[in-house]
């Protein structure tokens, strides 16, 4: 199981996946609580294989380049026909969402988990 340092607390990665079948990732304590969902799912954004969308605002800021540092993802600098400043989404709310590439370190761990909804 991969763990990730973030804000200091050291956590696990768990896999569900979004009622469209995008991969969620969540971050688990030691005592397996949610500390955070990595990834959220905008089904009006076209992704390429293995791209996911990183939330990294509000109490995720940090999260995507927590994600970079171990390796997990690579920033994807065009998607979709778009080209956003360094793979970048602004929401119309004002949210930072990073389109992300997971590495080959990731996508091991990650490819048949996540048979479970995410509520």
């Amino acid at each position: 199981m991969l763990k990730v340092t973030f804000q200091g607390i050291e956590v696990t990665l768990a896999y569900k996946t979004y009622n469209n079948g995008r991969l969620a990732i969540l971050l688990t304590t030691k005592t397996g609580e949610i500390y955070a969902k990595v990834t959220t799912n905008l089904p009006e954004i076209p992704l390429g294989d293995n791209e996911i969308l990183i939330k990294d605002y509000s109490e995720n800021e940090g999260m995507m380049d927590a994600f970079v540092e171990e390796g997990l993802v690579e920033k994807v600098i065009s998607f979709g026909g778009k080209d956003p400043e360094f793979g970048q989404i602004t929401t119309d709310y004002g949210a930072k969402i990073w389109v992300a590439r997971m590495t080959p370190k990731l996508l091991i761990e990650a490819q048949g988990i996540g048979g479970n909804k995410l509520q």
